[in-house]
């Protein structure tokens, strides 16, 4: 992606400095997805974090050749303040191009996270809700008899359950997209592989195939749009959006890595932040009581 420095310089982005934010979002969509694959009634609040948490490990560094730097900052405020009010997204992302102490560029996208049930498997509000309320008194559970072994399986068939595009959520993100002009993705959590089966309690180490499916990013109106055939879609149904999904490896959704590097960067997907988006910025990122319940910004340093 090319820009400009403040003397009106074209700046391109190094290729070093692209394989180095790639190779840390591929890892860490392995690593949430490779938590949904061991577990899978992980709750999406957890893998929320686990992605927060595992960029939050990531170190500054410098890009081999360009000498470039490559920095994640991650914020995490939890989701109880929004349960059942006015959630709009889960994830905030903030891509950030330096110049010393002059932002050349920077991008903004907002990400509603969803997971991928087991076949079975159902989205439960009330038991959520109840989950929010009892809060630590639920460690009683702790003292149930563990669970008889019991098979999850993922199949095409298996359903974002808690995705109802019928349900109040979907029109706030539809009617918001009216208002703003900050877009809405959805990132969906599914296992490393599709179709995935899981025994748990598990009879010893578990080896995981390679990450084919994992987290991937679709715009919220080819999801909402689905409402005409569906009202809990599938993953056979995302995986039947036509353009851009149509031709792997972007079926079902980019790639958490493709999204970032090869969108964000590339100035294909979110937007580019200007002065008309001060008051969209505001009440997403800069108040306490926002839509989102985590944000992560990726700076890049030009060298000098």
């Amino acid at each position: 992606m090319a820009s400009t420095n403040p003397t009106g310089v074209p700046i391109t982005i190094p290729q070093d400095v692209l394989d180095v934010l790639r190779r840390i979002f591929s890892d860490g969509n392995a690593e949430v997805a490779s938590m949904l694959s061991r577990q899978p009634m992980s709750r999406e609040d957890h893998l929320d974090q686990a992605l927060i948490t595992y960029l939050d490990r990531q170190s500054p560094e410098v890009a081999p050749h360009s000498g470039w730097i490559v920095d994640c900052e991650t914020h995490f405020l939890g989701s109880g303040h929004h349960f059942g009010v006015w959630e709009i997204a889960d994830i905030g992302v903030l891509v950030i191009l330096r110049h010393g102490n002059t932002v050349i560029w920077s991008k903004v996208a907002i990400l509603q996270s969803k997971r991928l049930f087991p076949i079975g498997n159902k989205h439960d509000e009330d038991e959520e809700r109840a989950r929010w309320r009892w809060g630590f008194g639920r460690l009683r559970e702790a003292y149930d008899v563990a669970a008889t072994r019991r098979t999850y399986e993922f199949t095409e068939d298996s359903r974002y359950a808690s995705l109802d595009l019928n349900a109040d959520q979907a029109r706030r993100i539809d009617a918001y997209q009216g208002e703003m002009t900050i877009p809405v993705h959805y990132l969906l959590y599914n296992p490393v592989v599709i179709p995935w089966s899981r025994a748990v309690p598990v009879a010893g180490p578990t080896v995981l195939p390679n990450n084919d499916v994992g987290c991937r990013i679709v715009r919220a109106r080819q999801m909402l749009a689905l409402h005409d055939s569906v009202a809990v879609p599938r993953y056979a149904d995302v995986r039947g959006i036509a353009h851009p999904h149509e031709h792997s490896p972007f079926c079902a959704g980019w790639r958490l890595e493709d999204f970032v590097v090869t969108l964000l960067l590339g100035c294909h997907e979110g937007k580019v932040l200007d002065a008309s988006l001060d008051n969209a910025m505001e009440l997403l990122f800069y108040r306490r009581t926002g839509p989102i319940s985590a944000a992560f910004a990726v700076n890049i340093q030009v060298a000098e």
